[in-house]
């Protein structure tokens, strides 16, 4: 028999990065990350922003193109449009995050 100690962890067997663990998005879970609609909550991109996680989060999904839903605070469309512009996950977040409307260099 095996014990406790030799089994693998959920996240080894799948791959996953061990920080989705402690992810903030994982205390959220009336919340839609991936919605069955291409509309993010916008409240998914609130808690996103909190997270301690984001940054590898960001860089998970930009690694990941079949990815769907709210990553690091950013849609589907943000990610293929920094894909396409070779943006760094914290270029895309200075993107993201920038209001609109406001220009990248302001004086």
């Amino acid at each position: 028999m095996v014990g406790a100690a030799e089994l693998p962890e959920f996240d080894d067997l799948f791959q996953r990065p061990g920080w989705m663990r402690d992810a903030l998005c994982r205390e959220y879970p009336a919340l839609e990350f991936v919605p069955t609609v291409r509309t993010i909550d916008p409240e998914c991109v609130e808690v996103c922003r909190k997270c301690l996680f984001r940054l590898e989060c960001l860089d998970y999904a930009i690694g990941r193109p079949s990815e769907v839903g709210c990553w690091g605070g950013s849609t589907d469309n943000q990610r293929v449009r920094g894909r396409l512009e070779r943006l760094t996950a914290v270029e895309l977040i200075e993107r993201v995050d920038r209001p609109p409307g406001a220009h990248r260099f302001q004086r």
